[in-house]
């Protein structure tokens, strides 16, 4: 599943009361992806849409961030920017 497509149902997922376990999972998923680009030296489309991460305002401002700056290491560009 696409990183936009996750985080754009975010927002329904915290209504729910599950955003916590949903949050946890989206860190791994983006720290697993950061992790595979930096190995394998291809940059990835998929996590131009991170910016939609930093709108939903679910995540800690310390660690959207962090994050931020590590997705534009790699990819040289967010959407919606």
């Amino acid at each position: 599943m696409q990183i936009e497509t996750i985080v754009r149902s975010l927002s329904e997922s915290v209504k729910e009361g599950d955003s916590q376990n949903l949050l946890e999972r989206l860190r791994r998923r983006l720290k697993a992806r950061l992790e595979m680009i930096e190995k394998t030296g291809k940059r990835d489309l998929e996590l131009e849409p991170f910016s939609w991460w930093l709108i939903s305002g679910a995540f800690d401002d310390d660690w959207a961030i962090q994050n931020l700056l590590n997705v534009l290491r790699v990819t040289h560009k967010v959407s919606p920017d």
